[in-house]
């Protein structure tokens, strides 16, 4: 059963100090590719976490999606931009949280933000803008060599005013050759 221990891996990987396990009404539009997580504690990615790649207990599909509410601020390494709901790009800084604009962001980008969470590699997607943030990165361009997204050149602010009409950067993540979506909701 998905648990504040749980939370606390997944929170400690994106860079926060604790976390605290939520339940999300459940998504009929991904698939789940974690069943049963059992998380001791002291691992460093959730992928470390005991779990099954199959609902062998027959019962997630009566449950709602795992989901962590994570806090402390970010610090240092990679936890300033993190994977929030829907696969949407977040960035963390002293002004808040706030999303990265789609403009530029490509499978390049994706890939070297899901390896630095601890994924196989990543595919870009564009979401639909959200309004209850405010807009902190433009125009990211990895160029796939990074280890982190930070070490990839970016603008602080819409040098080009493309960015008005063009949705939010967002992610889709790979394990271990299984595509899927892989969620972290962030504070905001």
């Amino acid at each position: 059963m998905w648990d504040d221990v749980d939370a606390d891996v997944v929170c400690r990987q994106m860079g926060f100090a604790t976390g605290t396990a939520t339940l999300l009404p459940q998504d009929p539009v991904f698939t789940r590719m974690f069943y049963d997580v059992s998380c001791k504690g002291n691992e460093t990615e959730i992928q470390s976490c005991h779990s099954y790649d199959y609902d062998f207990s027959l019962v997630c599909s009566m449950f709602e999606d795992a989901g962590v509410s994570c806090s402390g601020m970010p610090s240092g390494g990679h936890s300033d931009v993190t994977i929030g709901s829907g696969g949407r790009v977040l960035a963390h800084d002293v002004n808040g949280t706030g999303t990265v604009c789609g403009d530029q962001w490509d499978d390049i980008d994706a890939d070297v933000l899901c390896r630095q969470m601890g994924f196989a590699s990543g595919t870009a997607t564009i979401l639909p803008r959200d309004y209850m943030f405010n807009r902190h990165i433009f125009n990211v361009r990895c160029l796939g060599n990074e280890t982190q997204v930070q070490e990839c050149p970016v603008d602080k602010t819409d040098m080009f005013g493309s960015c008005s009409s063009i949705g939010d950067a967002g992610v889709s993540c790979v394990q271990n050759g299984t595509a899927g979506l892989y969620n972290f909701e962030a504070p905001h």
